[in-house]
C-alpha cells in the first residue's frame, strides 16, 4: 500500500503525486474515508522533483469489465 497525495481528478482519472516511481501498469486508487476504490491504469509517471525524488503519475480510470 502506498500513501499517494492527489493533485488533480476528473471523471476520466486522476493525478497523483508519489515519492516513488509507480512501476505498475493497472493501480487501484482508494478514498481514504469513504471505503470506495477504482481501478486505473497508470498512463505516466513524470519527475518533478528538483532535490528529491518526486513523480506525478497520471492515471486512467477504467471500467471494471473492460480489459
Amino acid at each position: 500500500i502506498n500513501w499517494l497525495m492527489s493533485r488533480d481528478i476528473s471523471p476520466h482519472g486522476i493525478g497523483l503525486i508519489s515519492y516513488q516511481l509507480i512501476q505498475h501498469e493497472y493501480v487501484r486508487v482508494g478514498l481514504m474515508n469513504d471505503g470506495v476504490s477504482v481501478l486505473g491504469k497508470v498512463r505516466h509517471n513524470s519527475s518533478i522533483g528538483h532535490k528529491h525524488p518526486l513523480f506525478l503519475v497520471g492515471v486512467q480510470f477504467l471500467n471494471e469489465n473492460s480489459s
